[in-house]
């Protein structure tokens, strides 16, 4: 199993004029573990889950602070050290997501083409998205 953390976004206000109209940065934490399934030179299977919570204007109670967390959950499959299948799902509650997550990934030589599509109905501020990324390696 692995855990990881992170806070993002640490720094002063951002102000164009002057402090007293400065905005914090969108300071964000996430925290995230993952858990090999199948683990062999052939077939790699991996659950993943990740919550993200934004820091900035925390207000509310506890509770309330919870429920705008964004939680994130899926799997992961290489077939060797070439293809790569992702299936996942995103949950926020406070901004009303709640759409599966597809992926598929190409690793050759050094390099990987990544590709992610958010299906959704067009009511969905993330509706069709689409993400792709090319990683290459010096």
């Amino acid at each position: 199993m692995t855990f990881g953390a992170a806070i993002t976004n640490l720094g002063p206000d951002i102000a164009y004029i002057d402090a007293a109209q400065s905005d914090p940065l969108p300071r964000n934490l996430a925290v995230g573990l993952s858990y090999k399934l199948i683990d062999n030179p052939y077939n790699r299977l991996m659950l993943v889950a990740e919550i993200n919570k934004m820091l900035t204007g925390i207000d509310d109670g506890f509770s309330e602070e919870l429920k705008e967390a964004i939680e994130n959950f899926g799997f992961e499959y290489w077939y060797g050290s070439f293809i790569a299948f992702r299936a996942g799902y995103i949950y926020d509650q406070v901004g009303q997501v709640k759409t599966p997550t597809l992926g598929v990934g190409i690793q050759y030589r050094g390099f990987r083409f990544d590709f992610a599509y958010i299906p959704s109905s067009d009511t969905v501020p993330l509706a069709n998205t689409v993400r792709f990324s090319l990683t290459g390696r010096i």
